[in-house]
C-alpha cells in the first residue's frame, strides 16, 4: 500500500482525508492502528544496518527489568492494593540504543524528523499540539530483543506511543494487548496476567528440558481424571485455553508502522525464541520507537534514563 501523507495534488489531498479518517476509526475501537508496509524493504535494511553497526561496536544497553503492571500514576477500576504475584514480578529485557547515538544524517533520525509524520500523528490523536520530544535519549530510540528477551505486562506512561517494525524474528516477539484495559476491574486484570503469564512460564519449562506439567500431557480428546493404559491423568482441571480478552496483530511485519494508545491498554511483547532454522539472525526482534509530545512534556528524570540506557 501507499500511505499519502505529504499530498501534493487534490487527489492525493482525498487519499490523505480516507487514510486519516480509517485510522481514527481503527483508533477509536481498538486503541491500535496498524500500517503495514509503512516503510520499504529497502529503508528498513537500511536502518538495521545502523542498528547492527551500533550494537556491534558496544553502543546498546542491555536493560532487564523486574516491575509491575501498573507504572507510575496508573490505577485498576477498584484498585484495593492487593496484588498478585504476577502483577509485580513481570520481566523485560532488551537492548537500547538511544537517540544521541544514531547518525545525525541517518534514516531513522531523519524520518523521526519529517514533518507530513508528525502532522498526520497530531491530527490523528486529537490530544491538542504534538511536538517531538526534547530528550536527547529517549525521542526516538531502537529496542533489539534476542533469544529470551521480552517485555512484561504494564500500561504506558505517556499517552500513546509510535513503533516502526524493522525486523520481526520467526518465532515469539508477539506483540499482545487488552484493548481499553485500564478502565477494567483489578480482578480482571489479575485473572488476564496470571493466567498468561503462568502459561508461558510453563511453555519455557517444557522448551527447556524440565519435567512437563502433568496438564500439558493430556492428549487430545481425553476427559480429565481419566484411566489410560500408560498410567492414571492425576488432574482436576484441564490446561487453562487462551485468555479471549487478549489480542494479537499477527500480519505485524518488517516495515510495519504501529500507532497504538499503552497508556489505555495493557500490552506486552512476548518472549523471543530461536528460530528452527538455527540462524540467528531470524531470532530477534527490532523496533524504533518515535516519542511526540505535548508542548513541555517528554524529558525523562535521570533515574529513568539510567535505567533504559545505562546513562543520565
Amino acid at each position: 500500500p501507499c500511505y499519502v501523507l505529504s499530498p501534493r495534488t487534490p487527489s492525493e489531498e482525498k487519499a490523505r482525508a480516507a487514510l486519516l479518517a480509517r485510522c481514527r476509526r481503527e483508533l477509536d475501537s481498538t486503541g491500535l492502528v496498524h500500517l503495514p508496509d509503512f516503510l520499504t524493504r529497502e529503508a528498513c535494511r537500511s536502518m538495521l544496518a545502523e542498528e547492527s553497526e551500533l550494537v556491534e561496536a558496544g553502543e546498546g544497553f542491555y536493560s532487564a527489568d523486574t516491575h509491575k503492571v501498573y507504572l507510575d500514576g496508573a490505577a485498576a477500576a477498584d484498585d484495593e492494593g492487593d496484588e498478585e504475584p504476577a502483577m509485580s514480578r513481570q520481566r523485560s529485557s532488551k537492548t537500547l540504543v538511544a537517540f544521541d547515538q544514531l547518525d545525525e544524517g541517518g534514516a531513522l533520525k531523519r524520518l523521526y524528523r519529517w514533518e507530513p509524520l508528525r502532522a498526520f500523528l497530531e491530527e490523528l490523536m486529537r490530544e491538542g499540539a504534538l511536538e517531538r520530544s526534547p530528550d536527547p535519549m529517549n525521542a526516538a530510540h531502537l529496542n533489539r530483543y534476542d533469544v529470551g528477551d521480552r517485555i512484561g505486562w504494564h500500561f504506558d506512561n505517556s499517552p500513546f506511543f509510535c513503533n516502526l517494525v524493522l525486523e520481526q524474528p520467526d518465532c515469539g516477539g508477539v506483540f499482545e494487548y487488552v484493548p481499553s484495559s485500564l478502565g477494567k476491574s483489578r480482578k480482571a486484570i489479575v485473572r488476564i496476567v496470571a493466567r498468561s503469564t503462568e502459561s508461558e512460564s510453563e511453555a519455557e519449562a517444557v522448551k527447556g528440558g524440565r519435567p512437563r506439567p502433568i496438564s500439558a500431557m493430556r492428549q487430545k480428546g481425553e476427559p480429565v481424571g481419566i484411566r489410560v493404559p500408560w498410567g492414571v491423568i492425576e488432574i482436576t482441571n484441564p490446561p487453562p485455553r487462551p485468555d479471549t480478552a487478549i489480542r494479537a496483530v499477527p500480519q505485524i511485519r518488517t516495515g510495519s508502522l504501529v500507532i497504538f494508545r499503552g497508556a489505555e491498554s495493557m500490552h506486552r511483547v512476548t518472549c523471543v525464541e530461536a528460530s528452527p532454522t538455527g540462524d540467528h539472525g531470524r531470532a530477534r526482534r527490532v523496533s524504533a520507537i518515535f516519542n511526540f509530545n505535548p508542548p513541555g512534556a517528554g524529558v525523562l528524570t535521570p533515574y529513568t534514563r539510567e535505567k533504559f540506557f545505562g546513562r543520565r
